[in-house]
């Protein structure tokens, strides 16, 4: 109880918790996907074409990212027919 009224010890426990590896990964990630969000609405008014979506599959981000998901498909189903 004493720990928890001392707001000394409060804020040492929360700065050695937001140190923390998946701690600072989750609010990166949150931080990026914000400025997705943002971007997004700013550029709504622009169209994705066919041939825009071809030059991103050169794009060594966009191929990691379907590797990701093709293997999440892969499981999800293997676990489903199971």
């Amino acid at each position: 109880k004493d720990v928890l009224n001392d707001e000394q010890s409060m804020e040492q426990i929360n700065y050695s918790i937001g140190q923390l590896p998946f701690v600072k990964e989750g609010k990166e990630a949150f931080e990026i996907v914000r400025e997705v969000k943002e971007r997004v609405q700013k550029e709504q008014s622009e169209k994705v074409s066919l041939l825009t979506m071809m030059k991103w599959l050169k794009d060594p981000n966009v191929q990691r990212g379907l590797q990701f998901v093709n293997t999440a498909l892969t499981i999800l189903n293997e676990k489903q027919n199971n």
